[in-house]
């Protein structure tokens, strides 16, 4: 609940006081792309309507034919004045978006970069205060990122990813940047310095990493550069996920994170509402002979309901409306997160003895370093 108060109360629109003295010469938006994703138009144009200049904003993917670049050329035609580009990056790396992004990098015409993956909206204000984050502090300050958020679905799989997004990780991730003891980005929307990251070994040094986020995230931890969380979160839609695709995108997630932050991965599961509870209820019940663990543990979960609904209220209220539209239903909400509770530890016990993970059609094996090698 505290971090619930704290970070809402740090929410409402405003513009930090750095602003008023810019120091950075403009920033390039990185944006790599491949396919359809949903809202993609709007995703693209949100880039354009920033209210920081200048910008340059690079649209880069690997297969000339792909369907993304009309929409990226349609929205690029609709603000003239805006140095943008699409640009064809041949693949050189086994993580693809690194790839774009090592193109990206190269025909960057500012230090400052903003990598946004193309299912991300973000609001007109964002790059305003990220750039003034740096500016607080030059020398501390490594990246600076959003949060993630979602509300928007039209399928099974879609509703149990936006409660997933919307609670347990927004929670943790709240928490975790909130405390401060490591490092914890997320690459959805990163904002860094080119020449910095080159001083840690480069883009080059994560591309065949599967989370090279989190990678760059612990180059600029471990050299002193910490990272601050605006107070802006990035939208996206979950919409035509099914649940194998829920369950896939569960799983390759805690196998990458098994192989950079073993530690926290282990922990994980006790971070989960339901072994939780029953961790609880029958440690009391073993010290207090009269104690019900049955009603103790079905107090725990109404609890712990009531606090993530609370938490997923507040939160919603900083997406502007005309951002994503469907938000959950008191049915569809109480539904999704009893199901995403109970499927959490069989994903979690399915996902940690395996080193195989399927993104984006195609199956990796994680090494023990992270690295992958790319296996169909």
């Amino acid at each position: 609940m505290t971090i619930i108060r704290k970070k809402n109360d740090s929410l409402p629109l405003r513009l930090d006081s750095h602003l008023d003295h810019l120091s950075v010469s403009g920033v390039t938006i990185i944006r790599p792309l491949r396919g359809l994703e949903d809202s993609l138009e709007k995703s693209l144009t949100s880039s354009f309507i920033q209210s920081f200049s200048p910008i340059q904003i690079l649209f880069v993917v690997e297969d000339e034919k792909d369907p993304s670049i009309l929409v990226a050329n349609s929205v690029s035609s609709k603000f003239p004045n805006i140095d943008s580009s699409v640009i064809i990056a041949k693949r050189s790396s086994m993580n693809p978006k690194v790839s774009n992004m090592i193109a990206g990098f190269n025909n960057a015409k500012y230090d400052l970069v903003w990598v946004c993956d193309s299912n991300v909206i973000t609001q007109p204000d964002f790059l305003t205060l990220a750039v003034s984050q740096f500016n607080a502090n030059p020398t501390k300050i490594g990246a600076v990122h959003q949060m993630i958020w979602s509300n928007q679905f039209n399928s099974f799989g879609g509703l149990l990813e936006s409660v997933f997004l919307n609670t347990t990780h927004a929670r943790m991730y709240l928490a975790l940047n909130n405390i401060n003891i490591g490092s914890c980005l997320m690459g959805k929307s990163n904002v860094y310095s080119i020449s910095e990251l080159k001083k840690l070994g480069g883009i080059d040094s994560v591309a065949n990493y599967m989370a090279e986020d989190n990678v760059i995230g612990q180059k600029f931890w471990a050299a002193g550069k910490r990272h601050r969380l605006t107070n802006r979160l990035a939208a996206t839609s979950v919409n035509n996920l099914s649940l194998s695709d829920y369950c896939s995108r569960r799983i390759r997630w805690i196998r990458t994170r098994k192989f950079n932050v073993l530690s926290a991965t282990l922990f994980e599961p006790f971070t989960e509402c339901f072994l939780n509870g029953l961790f609880a209820s029958f440690s009391l019940s073993y010290l207090f002979d009269s104690f019900n663990h049955y009603a103790f543990f079905i107090s725990h979960v109404f609890v712990w309901f009531i606090l993530d609904l609370i938490f997923y209220t507040r939160q919603s209220h900083q997406i502007p409306s005309n951002y994503l539209k469907g938000s959950f239903t008191f049915p569809q909400f109480l539904f999704g997160w009893l199901i995403r509770e109970s499927l959490a530890l069989p994903i979690w016990l399915f996902a940690i003895f395996g080193n195989s993970v399927v993104w984006r059609g195609c199956t990796y094996l994680l090494n023990s370093d992270g690295t992958i090698n790319k296996f169909v």
